[in-house]
């Protein structure tokens, strides 16, 4: 899998994304598993991530899936990118990695 350009990231989806799931796997590639405004489910894979801060808080009760108010990608001086992921007042997601890959996955229905 091919990672994504500086221009192609640029036109990942930002807001009103649903967070449905994180997977830390094996040689440090974090797998976000995300649900679009489009109704597609998607993958965003972190390569070589670092720096993982992960500070969400829901009332009890809350029900779905946590919302992303803004994804914000900023590109690091060692050419890796900086990942934030705002939740509002709900909390936020942050992390450093080296590639970031975007893949399709099915329909979320």
């Amino acid at each position: 899998m091919q990672a994504l350009t500086k221009e192609e990231i640029q036109k990942l989806p930002r807001c009103d994304v649903e967070l449905a799931g994180i997977d830390w796997q094996p040689d440090m590639l974090l797998v976000f598993t995300l649900l679009l405004p489009d109704g597609m489910r998607a993958r965003l894979r972190g390569t070589f991530a670092r720096h993982l801060n992960i500070q969400l808080e829901f009332d009890e009760r809350s029900g779905g899936y946590p919302m992303t108010w803004d994804i914000i990608y900023s590109k690091l001086p060692d050419n890796g990118w900086h990942i934030l992921m705002d939740f509002a007042g709900k909390g936020a997601i942050e992390f450093d990695c080296s590639e970031l890959h975007f893949e399709y996955v099915t329909n979320a229905g």
